[in-house]
């Protein structure tokens, strides 16, 4: 063959193998296309995969306009395919519309699509970290948290931004931090999608009002009328309480009463400018009120309160004949005052009442009494009596006891009386007497039977004369007389 010939048969099997290309390319591009349309179709809003003859994996990027790149994604949006730059390993082609993805692939493909962030954030939450709602007043030191927004029907992720600025919301945080600026602040916040921050949510706003400074809060005391300053009193303690707040508000429910300072009773009350109130019990301590505003501000006022309604005692006693008194305060509190205690010492042979008044320094005053009577205190009178019969003679005495018998010359014998002859008459005048009757000229000795007259027992006084009497006095008489309890 020649040369020329050789390369016209050469040429010839080029442009049939470039023939067999193009028909080859041709063929499959029509062939592909109806298959993936007919076979395979991705819907995104109902994830359904249709998939016949073709191992297709999908992965899909959405573009972070935040971070400057695309973020791997386990679910697709439901817009914004980037058709320029989502590809098929294996050439095959991509289509989408209206929220459908078409991939014309007829077998084994690798395929990655890539969107721009789509979908609807809901507006944040936006909670006081004191729980309190936005109508409420907040102490200071309170803080505001965000959150709670979600991406509907899209993907990426949240970021919260606030500000009191309605203009410029531009702080990123899910809490506000500490709060201490009194007075009312609007904080407003929205939530971003971080793949598209263009991409956000209505904007939630927060009205805070704080308020720092505690409730001014008097108290006035009186007792009986009088102003009282802590001291001791026997009657109620009047306290006028008066209180204000040009800030909050006052909280009336909050008033409060205790006596330690730590525990309190509620005290009933509806006015927001001022209580009376009363300390009615006996007591010897602190007294405290307490009010609050409605951000939760309180003032505590406390005084000494000393109430003693009990009046004190007074116990008597003897020492010797000595009477004695000492008053007590009967543990109610109050100190006595003027003088606690005395004596006076008992003479004299009547009975003694002695009386006094003990006082405290409430006031409370009691006079009390006590009578010390006068007798034997010790001792006792064993004294017996009786006479000799002298003798013989008829005449003689026998328990002479001051007492006269009726008819003259009679004489007293035991329990009767009996003429000088020894007849018995009924009744006898004094032996004296009866001596003086006979004309004797002699005066008998006559004894009583008592102490004044009989000081001293065991001994016998004997008549010698013609009118004899023997008049004996047996035992003892201890008796010492005195004042008793």
């Amino acid at each position: 063959m020649n040369k020329k010939g050789f390369i016209s048969t050469a040429l010839i099997y080029t442009f049939f193998i470039l023939f067999l290309v193009l028909m080859v390319f041709l063929l499959n591009n029509y062939s592909s296309t109806r298959y993936i349309v007919d076979r395979y179709r991705y819907d995104i809003e109902e994830e359904l995969y249709e998939l016949s003859n073709a191992d297709i994996n999908i992965y899909t990027y959405v573009w972070s306009n935040r971070d400057k790149e695309y973020k791997y994604v386990d679910n697709i949006p439901m817009s914004g395919l980037r058709e320029n730059i989502s590809y098929c390993k294996n050439k095959s082609t991509i289509e989408f519309n209206d929220g459908e993805v078409t991939i014309g692939a007829k077998g084994k493909e690798f395929c990655y699509l890539y969107f721009d962030p789509a979908g609807d954030i809901t507006a944040p939450t936006i909670t006081a970290s004191d729980g309190k709602g936005e109508a409420s007043w907040h102490k200071g030191g309170v803080s505001l948290s965000i959150s709670g927004s979600t991406i509907q029907n899209g993907v990426g992720e949240i970021a919260y931004f606030y500000s009191t600025d309605a203009s410029n919301i531009n702080t990123e945080g899910t809490s506000t931090g500490i709060i201490n600026t009194e007075g009312t602040i609007t904080y407003y916040a929205k939530a971003c999608n971080t793949y598209n921050l263009d991409i956000c949510s209505d904007v939630e706003e927060y009205t805070l009002m704080i308020d720092n400074t505690a409730p001014t809060f008097n108290v006035a005391n009186t007792s009986n009328g009088n102003s009282y300053t802590g001291g001791w009193t026997k009657n109620n303690v009047d306290s006028a309480l008066t209180f204000e707040d040009s800030e909050s508000g006052i909280d009336a429910s909050s008033l409060k009463w205790g006596s330690n300072g730590t525990t309190w009773t509620s005290i009933p009350n509806t006015s927001t400018t001022g209580y009376n109130d009363s300390w009615t019990n006996e007591r010897n301590g602190t007294g405290y009120y307490q009010i609050c505003d409605l951000a939760g501000n309180c003032t505590t006022r406390s005084f000494m309160v000393k109430i003693d309604k009990t009046k004190p005692s007074v116990s008597f006693s003897l020492s010797g004949q000595t009477a004695t008194y000492t008053c007590s305060n009967g543990g109610s509190g109050s100190p006595l005052s003027g003088t606690t205690s005395g004596n006076h010492a008992l003479s004299g042979t009547s009975n003694y009442t002695y009386s006094v008044t003990c006082t405290d320094e409430a006031g409370n005053s009691k006079t009390d009494s006590h009578t010390y009577t006068y007798g034997v205190i010790s001792g006792s009178n064993t004294c017996s009596y009786g006479c000799d019969t002298c003798g013989g003679e008829p005449y003689d005495c026998n328990c002479v006891d001051n007492y006269t018998c009726p008819n003259p010359g009679d004489y007293k014998r035991g329990d009767k009386c009996y003429s000088h002859a020894g007849t018995y008459t009924s009744g006898c005048p004094s032996w004296a007497a009866f001596c003086n009757t006979q004309n004797y000229g002699y005066v008998a000795y006559v004894f009583s039977r008592n102490a004044t007259n009989h000081p001293s027992c065991s001994t016998c006084h004997t008549d010698t004369y013609s009118c004899r009497c023997n008049d004996c006095y047996y035992g003892s008489d201890t008796r010492v007389w005195g004042f008793k309890y």
